[in-house]
């Protein structure tokens, strides 16, 4: 088997812009971003208007030429481009493709819409948790929309029609805001060119959808920004892998964006300024898709084309794995090792939680599904000692909440994070980010889980993995926590232990007792 390649990097030419991302695939198999970068050229624009990219290939190949310096400068030897609808369909496009290779030494491949399909829902695949339903792709571009049929590990059937964005606002939208009349003939041009994709699509059967591309993440970045302000906005913002709204929520965004002049639109918070003109049609676009392919629900992710090609280039099979929780241990056994996390110690308070959550998950009132979230927090809830040791629970914290972490959803992440954030002691309150983030109902579990998590900490503070095994047993005023084998002298684990049961006892009522195999079981430990 050959193996993986440390970093790739991918060339999108797209419609309305020209990506890169350069990205690392880890030891556990997760992939990192290293570098993203856009340059938006219009480029679709200028091959509606006169069928060739003509002039406007002295730009476009200035931003390949820069695009191609960074990937290099990032230590990456050879850059895989693909080239979508605008040079697809560009008279000269396959002109523009030598110019690209004699000028920059990157082959381009122009694919069709088909394959780009595939390619996309493949990364959807692998950024997104499907948990057991099938999903139907949306990826609209300046030139074509990309739609995909299919499971967490198959892809059933896919298709592409020529309603860019880009395109129809060169060739449908002339008013500002959009006439009644105009917006009228749109929307009809839109349903009889989607009518067969509904059809083959609603024949292979989907559950909910999933958005990629600039153009359906803008209206994403407009509903968060209007829940979270300034917070949404910047190198800080948050990932919209995972990000969910209502079909409801976004048919009132389409008819604010149709509505809006310009220079209204302008102003609009979370909404880039160049794709400011290209939104009515957007608007328009997006709210038929909705109505035709009865969508109540879309849940919009990051990835794209780029990882798509990325992930071809690996070609390896971790990432062909349709288990969502796989591809979220992967992603935190990646961020670990990144982080030079002490990964003995983490397994160990991974395998004592999941135990102590074994047998008490009922009298805390936690789910089955909780068990999953709390040992991957064990896992790196110490990985803030990459920055220091002194308030590494804070920096644990930061880094769990800007990483890109492959197949976790945004409550998953944000409950995540608190649990880095408090697994040493004190009580979660308002006023703590990390706390603040958090759901009612995720604010109702955060305790319990913590109170697992510590005393799972505090049985491995030799850091020698000494508690081999634990029994519980839960009488009416005592939980009684016994280590049943051991591999070394555990008295600094078992200390550990006691000191970090105050939450547990707290919110049980009982009494905790923690003992070692050879201790009397009614000695008291509270």
């Amino acid at each position: 088997m050959s193996q993986i390649p440390t970093r790739l990097a991918a060339l999108d030419l797209g419609t309305n812009s020209f990506h890169l991302v350069v990205a690392e695939a880890g030891e556990s198999g997760a992939l990192r971003t290293i570098t993203r970068e856009k340059e938006m050229l219009r480029l679709g624009d200028v091959v509606a208007a006169t069928g060739r990219i003509g002039a406007a290939s002295e730009v476009a190949l200035e931003a390949i030429r820069r695009l191609t310096e960074i990937a290099r400068a990032q230590g990456v030897d050879e850059v895989a481009a693909c080239a979508t609808a605008a040079i697809r369909e560009a008279e000269d496009g396959s002109d523009f493709v030598e110019a690209v290779f004699a000028e920059t030494g990157v082959e381009v491949q122009v694919i069709s819409g088909e394959r780009e399909a595939q390619l996309i829902f493949q990364a959807l695949q692998a950024s997104i948790d499907f948990d057991g339903r099938r999903a139907l792709g949306i990826d609209i571009g300046g030139g074509s929309v990309e739609f995909a049929v299919g499971g967490q590990s198959k892809l059933d059937w896919v298709g592409s029609v020529r309603l860019g964005v880009g395109r129809l606002t060169a060739t449908h939208v002339s008013s500002d805001p959009v006439k009644p009349k105009e917006r009228r003939e749109l929307e009809g041009l839109i349903r009889s060119t989607l009518a067969p994709v509904v059809e083959e699509a609603g024949a292979h059967g989907y559950d909910f959808g999933i958005g990629s591309s600039g153009t359906l993440l803008s209206f994403a970045r407009i509903a968060q920004a209007r829940v979270q302000g300034d917070e949404s906005q910047g190198d800080g913002a948050a990932s919209l892998t995972g990000y969910r709204l209502a079909a409801d929520t976004v048919r009132d965004l389409c008819k604010m964006l149709v509505k809006s002049d310009a220079e209204r639109r302008s102003r609009i918070p979370g909404l880039e300024p160049k794709r400011a003109d290209l939104m009515p049609a957007a608007a328009v676009l997006v709210g038929v898709v909705l109505d035709e392919l009865a969508l109540e629900e879309i849940v919009f992710t990051e990835w794209g084309l780029r990882e798509g090609i990325i992930l071809r280039q690996l070609a390896h099979p971790v990432f062909s794995s349709g288990d969502p929780s796989r591809i979220r241990a992967r992603a935190i056994r990646d961020l670990g090792v990144r982080h030079h996390f002490d990964e003995l110690h983490g397994r160990q308070t991974a395998r004592l939680s999941g135990a102590l959550f074994a047998e008490l998950h009922d009298d805390l009132g936690l789910s089955a599904d909780d068990r999953e979230l709390l040992e991957l927090a064990a896992m790196i809830h110490d990985v803030g000692n990459t920055i220091a040791r002194k308030g590494h629970h804070r920096h644990g914290a930061y880094i769990v909440r800007h990483s890109e972490l492959a197949g976790f959803e945004p409550e998953q992440r944000a409950l995540l994070a608190a649990l880095v954030r408090f697994h040493r002691s004190g009580e979660p309150r308002d006023g703590i980010p990390e706390y603040d983030a958090l759901t009612e109902g995720q604010k109702g579990r955060l305790r319990p889980l913590l109170a697992l998590l510590r005393i799972a900490d505090g049985l491995d503070s030799s850091r020698h993995g000494n508690v081999l095994g634990l029994d519980v047993r839960v009488d009416t005023d005592e939980i009684l926590i016994r280590t049943v084998s051991t591999s070394g002298d555990p008295g600094l684990d078992l200390w550990g232990g006691r000191r970090k049961s105050e939450l547990l006892s707290k919110l049980t009522g009982r009494r905790i007792v923690i003992v070692g195999p050879d201790e009397a079981s009614r000695e008291t430990h509270e």
